[in-house]
């Protein structure tokens, strides 16, 4: 189960999620990040500082929303993952498109 927020700032929007992003959420989280690619303008990070565990259907909603956003000539990043959620990026392959900034990756848990 995940939580998100999405509070939009001056500059885009930040797409702020908690919890467990796997399976049973992908559906909801490619709903989320769906309506977020179509109804905003700018940048749009998400931030994955809450998130405890990732998996490759969470990295699928993640990248097919990225995808669409550079369609519509946006982008889409990810931020602050870290731990296990930083590792299942890397070893994915998927941080080197997806993750904004690789100092604030942090390998140990965010909290």
């Amino acid at each position: 189960m995940i939580s998100y927020q999405v509070p939009e700032g001056p500059d885009g929007v930040r797409v702020v999620l908690s919890g467990v992003v796997d399976l049973a959420a992908r559906a909801q989280l490619r709903k989320v990040l769906a309506r977020v690619v179509a109804d905003s303008a700018g940048a749009i990070v998400v931030d994955l500082a809450g998130v405890t565990f990732l998996d490759c259907s969470g990295i699928g909603a993640i990248v097919t929303a990225h995808t669409e956003a550079r369609r519509r000539g946006r982008v889409l990043t990810v931020s602050r993952p870290c731990g296990v959620v930083r590792q299942t990026l890397e070893l994915s392959g998927a941080a080197t498109i997806l993750v904004r900034d690789h100092a604030t990756a942090a390998p140990g848990p965010c909290r």
